[in-house]
């Protein structure tokens, strides 16, 4: 909203490398032309554009953003006190919204995941001129006994409106086959909303989804609809529930088995006519065990389980992956490469802790790198993986991979931080006694 802060978060942004061009206006018409434009993948948009209008003028630009570029996703940054504006904002199309300052590494998490929606918008709008929707391989790439029978429990999810469990390890694709059963299904013409409750409390999750009514609690100005009633008709994505306030699913319950529920604050009851899909990345029957989750609410959002494989139990799908995202580079970096025969061995010697996500992060990375050292080919030295421990991973287990992983982004955090410990925390968005903890679990297996 101003030429200094704009600057101060393009450093920011430019600091994640993620391989971005950044665009910046201050201005509203001009900020609007541009996206008109560029059709940018991603728009961080302050809702406060000018004084005079406050929040009506980030909500008219949210509105033409949308109609001129319906692909490109929206994260609103908002004051600390106005919840309820990214709450409306998101109802109103917003992929997500932060609080102001944001934080630089939820933002960078939100960004990674704005592209990847618009990703999946673009190529859906691409097969809908073709007519190519139906074809469920359009949309879930790979070939593999384990993924085959991925896409034959979507095409039957597909079938009907009974809900749905997702099951997989972070970065499997349990958004994306989410995303896949609502295409296919006769809902495909409405919305499909996306909730992460993020381990917020009962009070601000229950009226990020059910709404409220003015008064409710304090900074209830006025009525504000719920995430239900916007995935009226369409689908309801409720990823990691392993996060969602036991109060929250009993409350879901009413509108899993009546489609029935009350806005926060009113004793009014609403009917609503929604698809639900839930995804964990946990341990269901620990969570029953430890009491996160209900068993009662896992009865009523399991009626189909769809178990996602790790990528490392389908590394016969390693090459088709590598053209695919290789392809969607040519269109959206116009980076026109192949990938030796080499490199895709080194790719398939390699166990994947971060799956489909990770992989697609160290495709972009080495086409860079190729692109840099103007080949056109990918060779095995332009391949770079998340763990430095790459060539033993083969012997660890699950657990050890993800240990390691997460002690390679705490000791980045504070290399980043000149080994302050608080400011590394508040970076990866934990406190530092979690810090402490991976740290100490890192000496210990060391």
């Amino acid at each position: 909203d101003n030429e200094k802060a704009i600057k101060s978060l393009s450093r920011v942004i430019s600091s994640f490398n993620l391989h971005i061009t950044i665009f910046a206006e201050t201005n509203e018409k001009k900020g609007v032309s541009l996206v008109s434009e560029k059709k940018p993948e991603v728009v961080i948009l302050d809702l406060c554009l000018n004084e005079e209008e406050g929040v009506d003028s980030g909500f008219r630009a949210l509105a033409e953003i949308s109609r001129l570029s319906p692909t490109t996703r929206v994260i609103v940054l908002t004051g600390h006190t106005d919840v309820e504006y990214g709450v409306r904002a998101i109802q109103q199309g917003a992929s997500s919204f932060l609080h102001k300052p944001p934080n630089p590494f939820h933002l960078k998490v939100l960004i990674e995941n704005a592209v990847w929606q618009s990703h999946l918008m673009r190529k859906y709008e691409e097969l809908k001129k073709q007519n190519k929707v139906s074809s469920l391989d359009n949309l879930i790439v790979g070939h593999s006994l384990k993924i085959q029978r991925v896409k034959e429990e979507i095409s039957y999810a597909a079938s009907h409106s009974q809900p749905v469990l997702l099951l997989g390890e972070t970065g499997t694709g349990k958004g994306l086959c989410a995303y896949a059963i609502h295409l296919l299904s006769s809902r495909n013409k409405q919305n499909f909303v996306r909730y992460q409750p993020s381990f917020s409390n009962s009070d601000m999750v229950n009226s990020d989804l059910f709404g409220h009514i003015k008064g409710a609690f304090t900074g209830a100005a006025s009525d504000r609809d719920g995430l239900l009633l916007k995935a009226h008709k369409g689908t309801l994505f409720l990823d990691d529930i392993d996060a969602l306030p036991v109060e929250t699913q009993v409350l879901l319950l009413g509108v899993l088995q009546d489609g029935e529920f009350r806005p926060v604050g009113s004793d009014k009851v609403k009917k609503v006519d929604i698809r639900v899909i839930c995804a964990t990345n946990a341990d269901v029957e620990e969570l029953i065990s430890n009491s996160k989750l209900r068993r009662d609410f896992y009865f009523r959002t399991s009626h189909i389980r769809i178990s996602i494989p790790p990528l490392r139990e389908r590394l016969e799908d390693i090459e088709e992956l590598a053209e695919h995202f290789l392809n969607l580079l040519k269109v959206q970096k116009q980076l026109h490469l192949s990938i030796s025969k080499e490199a895709l061995e080194k790719l398939k010697n390699y166990s994947w802790p971060g799956n489909v996500r990770e992989f697609s992060a160290v495709i972009e990375s080495s086409a860079f790198r190729a692109n840099f050292e103007r080949t056109n080919e990918i060779l095995p030295k332009h391949i770079t993986f998340l763990s430095e421990k790459e060539d033993n991973n083969t012997t660890l287990s699950y657990k050890d991979m993800l240990r390691e992983f997460k002690i390679k982004v705490v000791n980045e955090a504070l290399a980043r931080s000149g080994g302050n410990q608080v400011l590394a925390a508040k970076e990866l968005g934990i406190d530092r006694t979690t810090l402490r903890r991976i740290l100490q679990a890192g000496r210990v297996n060391g």
